[in-house]
C-alpha cells in the first residue's frame, strides 16, 4: 500500500517532539553549554574544560542516558560537587535550539487540511520551554504533556485523549514519532495509523518487534508532506 493510502482517511495529526521535529543532542549541548559557564562562574573548572568532558559523555553514552552530568563530573574529578544543583541549572536554562529545516512551513501547510497535536514525555516545564525556544507554540491545536497526566508513552491513555479533544477516533489519527520503543504501541492499540521518522538518536534502532513499529517510515519529519498532502503542496514545499 502506498502512504496515501495508508493515512487517505486521517484528519488529524499528532507529533512526538524531541528528535522528531528538532536534534535532540542540539538541547542536550544548549544545556551542557549552561552547566559550563555556571562551573566557569564559580570558579570550579574552566568552561571549555567542562564542556569538553560532557561532549565526550554525551558521545559514549547518548543523548538520552540520564546520567551525563554525573559521568562528567566524575571524569573531571569533581566527586564532591552537587550534581543536582547543576540538573537544575541544565533543566532551567532558555535553550537556543531550532526546529529541523521545513518544519514550521510544513505544519503551516498541513494545518488548513488537519487538526494538529504535539504529544511528548519528559518534565513538563522543560518540554514547554523546548516549544517555545523552537517557536512552535501556535502550530498545534492541542498539546499533552504526559508527565502532566502522571504518565508516559506508550500509555494508550494519552492517546485517548487526543480522540476526545479532535472528536475522532483510531484510523482518523496519524502519530508520527521517532522512537520505536515506546512511540506506537500506544497509538496502535487505539487503532491510530503510526509512521516513523527515522532521525535523530533511534534512527538506527531496530524495533524489538513488528507490534512495536510504525506501519511506515520516511527518513525525515519533512517527507510527510508527499504522504498526506495534495500534490500542488508537495511542489510548494520541496
Amino acid at each position: 500500500m502506498t502512504g496515501g493510502e495508508i493515512f487517505g482517511t486521517c484528519r488529524a495529526i499528532v507529533f512526538d517532539l524531541d528528535d522528531t521535529l528538532y536534534a535532540q543532542v542540539a538541547f542536550k549541548r544548549s544545556g551542557f553549554r549552561a552547566v559550563a559557564t555556571r562551573l566557569a562562574q564559580e570558579g570550579i573548572v574552566d568552561a571549555p574544560v567542562a564542556m569538553a568532558s560532557m561532549e565526550r559523555q554525551l558521545a559514549a553514552l547518548g543523548p538520552s542516558h540520564p546520567r551525563i552530568l554525573d559521568a562528567a563530573m566524575a571524569d573531571l574529578g569533581l566527586t564532591g560537587i552537587r550534581v543536582d544543583s547543576l540538573v537544575s541549572v541544565f533543566r532551567d536554562h532558555r535553550p537556543a535550539i531550532c526546529p529541523y529545516p521545513g518544519v514550521i512551513d510544513l505544519l503551516t501547510d498541513l494545518h488548513p487540511g488537519f487538526q494538529l497535536g504535539l504529544l511528548t514525555d519528559g518534565l513538563a516545564a522543560v518540554q514547554r520551554g523546548k516549544v517555545g525556544a523552537l517557536g512552535l507554540d501556535g502550530c498545534f491545536d492541542a498539546m499533552l504533556f504526559s508527565d502532566e497526566l502522571n504518565t508516559s508513552k506508550p500509555d494508550p491513555v494519552l492517546f485517548e485523549w487526543f480522540e476526545r479533544r479532535f472528536e475522532l477516533v483510531g484510523g482518523q489519527l496519524l502519530y508520527v514519532g521517532d522512537n520505536p520503543a515506546k512511540d506506537f504501541t500506544g497509538a496502535r492499540r487505539r487503532g491510530w495509523r503510526t509512521l516513523r521518522v527515522m532521525s535523530g538518536e533511534h534512527a538506527g534502532v531496530i524495533a524489538p518487534a513488528t507490534a512495536k513499529d510504525a506501519e511506515l517510515s520516511i527518513d525525515c519529519v519533512t517527507d510527510l508532506r508527499r504522504l498526506v498532502l495534495p500534490p500542488a503542496h508537495q511542489a510548494w514545499g520541496d
